[in-house]
């Protein structure tokens, strides 16, 4: 399966839209464009969730993945605009405590700011 992440920036921030599905097995084609994604760019940087529909223990574990690459670099991830679906995923597992969260890429870009 091809795994279309949508990559956008503005300003300093690269804005990830997500594909509908963050499961088994697209996960390891998600993660290796975020590690190439971390290793060329040196950007803050926003998950916008609005078309992921589908989200398990592999898609999670791969956002808090991310989050910790990135933060160990100084820098900064917000997830924005997620589903109904999948924000009650993430509020169930408390990824809310771990994760910066909110409900557009506006407020993203306020947090990040």
């Amino acid at each position: 399966m091809i795994v279309n992440i949508d990559i956008s920036q503005k300003e300093n921030v690269l804005i990830l839209k997500m594909p509908d599905e963050i499961v088994g097995d697209v996960v390891q084609e998600i993660f290796a464009i975020f590690e190439k994604i971390i290793k060329e760019k040196n950007n803050n940087i926003i998950l916008d969730l609005s078309e992921t529909l589908m989200l398990d223990s592999a898609g999670i574990g791969i956002i808090i993945k991310l989050e910790k690459e990135i933060s160990l670099q100084n820098r900064k991830m917000v997830v924005a605009n997620a589903s109904k679906s999948v924000e009650k995923i993430m509020y169930m597992c408390r990824l809310n405590t771990i994760l910066k969260m909110t409900s557009s890429i506006e407020k993203a870009m306020e947090i990040i700011e």
